[in-house]
């Protein structure tokens, strides 16, 4: 991950790993000084209730394919809600 400047990305391990899929955990931080950079890019391209900051885990962002920004979804958001932005974000409605 080119935005990880330290070792924080580690491979999970044992219960944690997801059938060999290359599953990695990563501990950043998503505000203050020692904010995670793609966190930064995240944050600033889309404001939530809170302003910039991520108020709890589980914050949600939709990035198209040439990484930009298109949503940002608060933590109570379910992932399958916004099923429906992915697919126009695709533009295909019958995935």
């Amino acid at each position: 991950m080119p935005w990880m400047t330290d070792s924080s990305a580690l491979p999970l391990t044992g219960a944690q790993e997801d059938k060999g899929l290359g599953v990695f955990r990563c501990e950043v931080d998503v505000n203050g000084d020692n904010t995670a950079p793609i966190y930064k890019f995240l944050k600033s391209s889309k404001g939530g209730l809170f302003g910039e900051n991520i108020k709890w885990n589980f914050s949600k962002f939709l990035v198209d394919k040439e990484g930009r920004v298109v949503e940002r979804y608060a933590p109570t958001t379910s992932p399958l809600s916004i099923e429906k932005d992915i697919k126009k974000l695709l533009g295909n409605s019958t995935l």
